[in-house]
């Protein structure tokens, strides 16, 4: 539908610098110009940020090393061939454990951070968040333009009308750098994705933003490139992923309550329940590794979670929302970890922390 409906806006742009030019052709007076009534502006879920089309040309000045001819020439998403003059990090292996993929590096964190922020600024990439404390850092929502299709049209006018184009996709990275041991850090990333869909719930042909399905081997593939990027060679970054474990988490019940069942130590018990729960895409207040807590900020509106992997759970109701915080806490005893939710400041479970701790699971297996 949304193809469609550019479609329509691409031909009445024709007709309509036809008609100027003939205006102008004949001396007649300017054409009045207003303001175009009734078009479909793209909307935007309440829950989700609204995406710029504008972001591959945004990118920052930092004076880096930044991507040969970068989008001049095609547009498009880096392809990880970043000419680098930064000093190699030795001792890098990607690790997976069940679906996440984790990139161990013999490096301090504090000694790759820079590199990391770097590194997502020459792929092109704004940098929307980043807090050093917990080593995150979050992209902007970017468009991969490498997925329009190279017909005649495009390729006769689309120097002119570009941005009539679209793919209808928006692609945006959570970044995790955490300590493991003694000079070595670990990094996880986590994709998020939204599509162009048509809206169901209206008469007129809206069209409005959905999430898509976390794109794993995206994620994968940018830890690949970040390898590069650090100064690994070729046969190293296309070196096959270290299988660590595969069947180690469970879903088990308990007295009518839920949590999960990590057959793993704390230090990776709490990495891979950290990278789950950003892809989520929940709300984090704060993070205590020393006590095995993460803060959920959570609004409860009608205990709809499951309708979104990555809504903040806003609804249109009238009915006026009252924001949470739910505790994730990880206990472990040897190579045995337990994970539970509940409300803060409260000794039992309820029903929306049976399903935050559902939708967690989900990340996990």
């Amino acid at each position: 539908m949304s193809s469609f409906l550019r479609l329509v806006k691409f031909s009445l742009m024709l007709q309509f610098l036809v008609l100027f030019s003939g205006c102008a052709f004949f001396g007649e007076e300017k054409a009045n110009i207003s303001n175009r009534g009734g078009s479909n502006y793209l909307e935007v879920p309440p829950d989700l940020i609204s995406p710029r089309r504008d972001l591959k040309y945004g990118i920052p000045d930092t004076g880096g090393a930044r991507l040969s001819d970068y989008g001049e020439r095609t547009g498009t998403l880096a392809e990880g061939k970043i000419s680098s003059v930064l000093p190699e990090v030795p001792g890098m292996r990607i690790k997976k454990l069940s679906n996440q993929r984790i990139l161990i590096v013999q490096k301090e964190p504090k000694k790759i951070w820079p590199l990391l922020k770097s590194f997502w600024v020459d792929a092109g990439f704004s940098i929307e968040s980043e807090v050093p404390e917990t080593g995150l850092i979050e992209t902007e929502w970017l468009e991969d333009r490498s997925k329009l299709p190279d017909d005649f049209i495009r390729s006769t006018l689309g120097k002119i009308f570009d941005q009539v184009y679209d793919t209808g996709e928006r692609d945006k990275f959570r970044m995790r750098l955490e300590r493991i041991e003694k000079e070595y850090s670990e990094i996880s990333i986590t994709h998020k994705g939204l599509i162009e869909i048509a809206s169901n719930d209206r008469a007129d042909p809206t069209v409005v933003w959905t999430n898509k399905t976390p794109d794993h081997q995206l994620e994968e593939i940018y830890l690949r490139r970040l390898m590069k990027y650090l100064g690994a060679s070729e046969e190293e970054s296309n070196a096959p992923t270290q299988t660590v474990r595969k069947d180690f988490v469970f879903l088990k019940t308990e007295k009518q309550i839920q949590f999960i069942q990590i057959d793993e130590d704390f230090p990776t018990a709490w990495r891979i329940l950290s990278t789950a729960i950003d892809r989520v895409g929940f709300e984090v207040e704060d993070r205590a590794r020393s006590d095995g807590k993460i803060y959920l900020k959570y609004t409860d509106g009608d205990n709809k979670i499951e309708k979104s992997f990555f809504s903040r759970i806003f609804s249109s109701d009238d009915n006026e929302q009252i924001a949470r915080t739910y505790v994730v806490t990880i206990e472990s005893s040897g190579k045995s970890s337990i994970v539970k939710v509940k409300p803060e400041n409260e000794s039992g479970s309820d029903a929306t922390s049976q399903n935050i701790i559902s939708i967690i699971f989900e990340q996990l297996v």
